[in-house]
């Protein structure tokens, strides 16, 4: 046979069973298992954490790094560290105003929060407004409000709706949960 030919080889089903399967178990059976079941896991555990909110994958990073004590599965479940209990809006033209009270309802100092406020009009996205909070650094409990205005030109656009959120000063998302309209505030 000449270099770099290749001779094909037939064996029977019986052969080639003999030669993988020894004493009635697979060939390197142990450590190939493993492998597999390693893999599975490995799967299964990214399958779960690009189907969960990036806050709380960020929660999980941050503990991880810091060294600090284990995620508790209650932080996990209410991560939305701002509590949403009013909003009011103005439309004296041609100055359009959101303004609204938030509280801390997380364990944690929350600093530098801002609340972005998106107004659309017909035809879309008229504008992003970026505003601080009142009070810089909410300690948990603490109430604070914010206020965002808009000089709309009334004349060319119609304003139909406006969305909130809120975000940290380095662009992270602060999340909240809207507690308007709830008998109890705390």
């Amino acid at each position: 046979m000449a270099d770099g030919e290749r001779k094909s080889v037939r064996i029977s089903r019986e052969e080639l069973e003999a030669l993988v399967f020894k004493s009635g178990r697979p060939a390197g059976g142990g450590w190939a298992a493993a492998l597999l079941y390693g893999a599975a896991a490995a799967c299964v555990l990214l399958l779960v954490v690009t189907a969960l909110p990036q806050a709380t994958v960020d929660t999980w990073v941050a503990r991880l790094q810091s060294g600090s004590r284990a995620v508790t599965q209650s932080r996990l479940l209410n991560s939305e560290k701002l509590a949403l209990l009013k909003l009011d809006d103005e439309w004296t033209p041609p100055l359009f105003s959101v303004s609204g009270t938030v509280r801390n309802r997380s364990n944690e100092r929350v600093n530098g929060a801002e609340a972005v406020v998106r107004i659309y009009g017909k035809g879309g996205l008229i504008t992003t407004l970026v505003v601080g909070l009142d009070q810089p650094e909410l300690v948990p409990s603490q109430i604070s409000g914010f206020r965002a205005s808009y000089k709309h030109a009334h004349d060319t656009e119609a304003l139909t709706h406006y969305e909130l959120s809120f975000k940290s000063r380095d662009g992270a998302p602060v999340l909240h949960e809207d507690q308007r309209g709830m008998l109890s505030a705390h």
